[in-house]
């Protein structure tokens, strides 16, 4: 009688664990999404704060490089991967900072003191948007890509439902 008890009450904590585990996968990639977009957004705070004080010593491109405009980078492709609406619309002063191994990126990575990224970010600062290429998934399978629409889907993870 108690292991039969036992085992009903094992089925009833382990139909707990799956219901509220289920959409576990998806609000980690929003947190780790959201947690690397905003040290971005930092890191390029930083740079023009520090271009602002010392613009004899920094430039924008001491920080970030070529434009993408400038870079050989498919803006198309790039629009596209950003979630390619009309809403997207690159300015001269947009810049693709990325994990690749070339020796201009690492460059830019340390100047920026971000080295530990691992995707693939579009920083227009004229327009003070920043991107995740390709996106990151909703629960209900819809991408999104800018920072403020990522920050709102993670206030809304930590935000309690009723």
């Amino acid at each position: 009688m108690m292991l039969v008890i036992t085992v009903i009450i094992m089925l009833i904590l382990v139909a707990f664990a799956v219901f509220y585990s289920r959409n576990t996968a998806v609000e980690a990639t929003i947190a780790t999404a959201y947690t690397s977009l905003k040290e971005v957004k930092n890191a390029c705070a930083r740079a023009l704060f520090e271009i602002e004080l010392d613009p004899s010593t920094y430039d924008e491109y001491y920080f970030f490089g070529r434009s993408i405009q400038l870079d050989g980078s498919d803006v198309a492709d790039l629009t596209e991967r950003c979630g390619g609406s009309s809403e997207v619309s690159f300015s001269n002063r947009t810049y693709k900072i990325s994990d690749s191994t070339d020796d201009e990126n690492k460059r830019r990575l340390e100047r920026l003191e971000i080295t530990q990224i691992h995707n693939t970010y579009i920083v227009d600062l004229e327009n003070n948007k920043f991107y995740l290429l390709d996106g990151v998934k909703r629960a209900n399978d819809t991408k999104v890509y800018e920072y403020r629409d990522i920050e709102l889907l993670y206030t809304d993870l930590l935000t309690p439902t009723k």
